[in-house]
């Protein structure tokens, strides 16, 4: 008798040795986002994870690079007119610029130095810059500028001074080409002012 109830009391115990009582897991306490995130395209900044912060300043990074990208060839730019355009792509030009972008740009460089048309009076003054959150053939950025131009003033050899009066409006799209952030496509209309 004593080694049936010793038998039953091992037996009773291997049952229950999976019998101990597990905690229940309590529910997790809700994230509050302890970031503030910038918008790529402005506005009032917002609470937000840092999963959503490191995408948000890799995005904004992006668009600074886009907008000194659009600088360096808008200065270049001026440089060109001043000297009554190029033939070839200076340095800057290829750094800055590419596809559709260059041959356009370069076209209109040739135009100036075929009829010998420079800028006499004035300065190409980026009056605003917008971030567009909008691609176009593959681009990674897209940017918006107003250009103060109307006191530009142009001459052919030969010819008076005549001043363009308008202003224009740009929207460059920025394309990564061997890891380098150029300006693939523009389109452009002419405005009465910035």
């Amino acid at each position: 008798m004593p080694r049936t109830i010793a038998a039953a009391a091992t037996v009773a115990l291997v049952l229950c040795a999976g019998c101990v009582q597990q905690p229940i897991p309590s529910p997790l306490p809700q994230a509050t986002p302890t970031w503030s995130c910038t918008p790529v395209t402005g506005g009032t900044p917002y609470p937000c994870y840092e999963n959503q912060y490191q995408e948000t300043s890799a995005q904004n990074a992006l668009y600074e690079q886009a907008e000194a990208v659009y600088r360096k060839l808008n200065a270049e730019d001026e440089r060109i007119y001043r000297a009554g355009g190029v033939k070839t792509p200076s340095p800057i030009i290829e750094e800055t610029t590419t596809g559709e972008a260059l041959k356009s740009t370069m076209e209109n460089y040739k135009e100036l130095a075929s009829d010998g048309t420079r800028m006499v009076h004035g300065e190409f003054r980026i009056a605003s810059t917008q971030r567009l959150v909008q691609s176009e053939s593959g681009s990674v950025a897209a940017l918006r500028v107003c250009l103060d131009i109307s006191d530009v003033e142009l001459q052919a050899p030969g010819h008076k001074s005549y001043r363009l009066g308008q202003d224009g409006v740009e929207t460059a799209y920025f394309r990564r080409v061997e890891n380098q952030l150029k300006i693939s496509q523009v389109t452009s209309k002419w405005v009465e002012s910035c």
